[in-house]
């Protein structure tokens, strides 16, 4: 499934974009990657982006979590972009407005379980459009549905989880491996597994059936982004 969007607000060709939410994650991780490109605060983002000493380049959502007085000032050191529709997420309104060859989303993940539930959704839908690796205070989480390929220390825990039913033509460096695997939500699944190798890689029978997410320990940020940022994004596909 392709999902159309408008002419991005923020349409960076070659660095990562950091997109921040109004969740739990480490402050002191954001500052570390905030400065690798475009910054968009979303919604009460707005008030990590401040404890951290960042300034973002975009406010977006539909600005129900930011003060008036705050939003007063906002407007004079950013672009501020109000969405005030309630169809969709305000993850959802920031990936229909921005385009880059990845996405790091901080704050979409922990607080509330039913919020981070939504992030998965939207991420599912978006699979096919967007790269984005959310960043929670333990694990680093990126959905797919195609190819996944990243190197890692044996031994690391490394989840695989079905969004929907995913068939997996084969895998190499998993301790458990894929090959041939059906995978459900409601069947079988990939918690837990671990790198048996110096290198994993994931390969789906169809890379237009349904996405799954992989779970890593945060460290693996840095290699995960270089992984997605080493091949085309899905933004440049027709």
């Amino acid at each position: 499934m392709n999902v159309d969007i408008p002419t991005p607000l923020i349409d960076e060709p070659v660095r990562p974009l950091i997109l921040v939410g109004n969740g739990a994650y480490d402050t002191a991780m954001l500052a570390k990657f905030a400065p690798l490109g475009p910054v968009v605060a979303v919604d009460g983002g707005y008030y990590g982006c401040r404890i951290a000493g960042i300034t973002p380049d975009l406010l977006i959502g539909d600005m129900d979590s930011v003060a008036a007085e705050d939003l007063i000032d906002a407007r004079t050191r950013m672009r501020v972009h109000p969405l005030a529709e309630q169809d969709s997420t305000d993850l959802e309104k920031a990936l229909c407005h921005i385009r880059a060859p990845a996405i790091l989303g901080f704050g979409f993940l922990g607080k509330r379980l039913d919020h981070s539930l939504a992030a998965l959704s939207v991420l599912a839908r978006y699979a096919h459009r967007h790269r984005v690796i959310l960043v929670g205070s333990d694990d680093v989480l990126h959905i797919t549905s195609g190819h996944f390929k990243m190197a890692m220390k044996t031994g690391d825990r490394l989840s695989v989880w079905p969004i929907g039913q995913v068939d997996f033509a084969r895998s190499s460096g998993l301790h458990w491996p894929l090959d041939g695997l059906a995978m459900a939500p409601d069947k079988q699944v990939g918690t837990s597994n671990k790198a048996a190798a110096e290198m994993v890689e994931i390969q789906p029978a169809d890379n237009r059936q349904a996405a799954y997410a992989i779970l890593a320990e945060n460290h693996y940020l840095e290699e995960m982004l270089s992984c997605l940022l080493a091949v085309p994004s899905p933004s440049d596909a027709p």
